[in-house]
């Protein structure tokens, strides 16, 4: 793709989505006139015509109160941590990050946002730019990434965040397009807030207290990153270890949706075809009563698009079900 575009330059639909993160502090201002596309027919319809983007699938809402780095409070005295806020949920599900931030808080936890200096921009891992083949573009996201996080990285402060496909394009991406020490000891230091509860409450520093609830059996889908790494089981034992809930993996492959893949008109039934393999079908078989939970993003996107049942965060669940002290 890096090759391809440097010949015949960036179609304009990539351009879109590669370039999302860069500019969503500006668009969330027009949050609802952009969200007018999936609620009136035609504009969804031209969409498709001119930027190749399905009518068949709702894009995500932009939330008319993103996440903000000052939400955190500063004033906890326990440890220090790092919490990573990613595009996506900043804008799209803000809901996800103040779950982890009041798990952490609340557990006694300094929490740290760290932000881009003398700027109003998200820091950005730069998936969205590799996904497109923009590996210049990717490069400087690294640098502003590697850069404003250093000072916590020569701490060793662990730094935590909640989409596996920013994640582990940190921990495996960057250190290749940005060889350096910094880079690499970036890569090492940060990890799934799931994967940092898990370990917390199995070194006895955590504990759970679970609150009343009628929840008693969970579904958890596997994002593709999370199985390439082998991280999926320590959010799978986080959720075990909820007192009287039963935790069930699905089996399946990538939910489909691929970041913007699911998104393109030319992918779409494709798409929807993976996804018909083995992970709708599964969720169609369970009642109404059992809970739905994926950490990716596009996999919940994809999962409230095939069955049109909510999906949660497991964060978002963990803060729903109990509170960590």
């Amino acid at each position: 793709l890096y090759h391809y575009n440097k010949k015949n330059g960036v179609p304009l639909r990539e351009k879109l989505f590669s370039y999302l993160p860069r500019y969503s502090h500006i668009l969330t201002k027009f949050g609802k006139l952009i969200n007018l596309r999936d609620e009136i027919h035609v504009f969804s319809l031209i969409s498709e015509k001119f930027f190749g983007i399905t009518s068949k699938r709702k894009l995500p809402r932009w939330d008319s109160e993103p996440f903000s780095a000052k939400e955190a409070s500063q004033i906890g005295s326990g440890t220090e941590v790092v919490l990573f806020a990613d595009s996506f949920n900043t804008y799209f599900e803000p809901k996800i990050l103040r779950d982890g931030l009041a798990l952490l808080e609340n557990a006694g936890f300094k929490v740290i946002i760290p932000s881009l200096k003398n700027s109003r921009k998200n820091l950005c891992c730069g998936r969205t730019f590799l996904s497109s083949g923009l590996i210049d573009e990717a490069k400087i996201e690294a640098k502003n990434l590697v850069n404003n996080l250093s000072q916590y990285i020569d701490r060793g402060i662990p730094i935590l965040g909640l989409e596996p496909s920013c994640i582990f394009t940190i921990k495996d991406e960057i250190p290749n397009i940005l060889p350096c020490e910094r880079s690499e000891k970036l890569a090492q230091n940060i990890q799934l807030l799931e994967e940092y509860f898990f370990q917390e409450l199995k070194a006895n520093r955590l504990k759970i207290n679970k609150k009343k609830s009628k929840i008693n059996k969970v579904l958890i889908h596997g994002h593709c990153h999370q199985k390439a790494f082998d991280s999926f089981n320590g959010t799978v034992k986080l959720l075990e270890s909820i007192e009287g809930i039963v935790v069930e993996p699905i089996s399946s492959s990538c939910c489909g949706m691929a970041g913007s893949f699911g998104y393109q008109s030319e992918n779409y039934e494709v798409s929807m075809r993976m996804a018909e393999l083995s992970l709708l079908p599964h969720i169609r078989k369970e009642n109404e009563n059992v809970i739905i939970t994926s950490s990716g993003t596009s996999c919940r996107q994809q999962i409230k698009h095939g069955v049109d049942r909510t999906v949660l965060h497991p964060i978002s669940l963990l803060r729903e079900l109990c509170s960590l002290v």
